[in-house]
């Protein structure tokens, strides 16, 4: 049986998994991540090294067409753990958050 908790927040169910990927603080920069969990509004990441990211940056996986448009939920300051949610508010958007999905579901 399902069991949620009451303190759940989430609008979307989460799904574990283990996927590297890239996160774009800026135009010039990448840094290496692993994706740990995420849902059809965010995603849990883990950073390898520690950056100084901006509310809203991007998120790529090799063999993606689009990168993901994120904004900053949780900022893991000391354990590189960080929330994000998806921005989808254009149509190009709202078609990486589906290939992201399509890919690992």
């Amino acid at each position: 049986m399902l069991q949620v908790s009451t303190n759940e927040r989430r609008r979307f169910g989460r799904r574990s998994c283990r996927v590297h990927g890239w996160v774009h603080p800026n135009r010039h920069t990448r840094v290496s991540c692993i994706m740990t969990n995420y849902s059809r509004g965010g995603a849990s990441l883990t950073l390898s090294e520690a950056a100084p990211l901006t509310h809203r940056f991007q998120l790529t996986f090799d063999g993606m067409t689009h990168a993901v448009d994120c904004e900053l939920r949780h900022d893991g300051e000391n354990n590189g753990v960080v929330g994000v949610e998806f921005v989808a508010n254009r149509p190009e958007q709202v078609a990486a958050i589906d290939e992201l999905l399509a890919r690992f579901t």
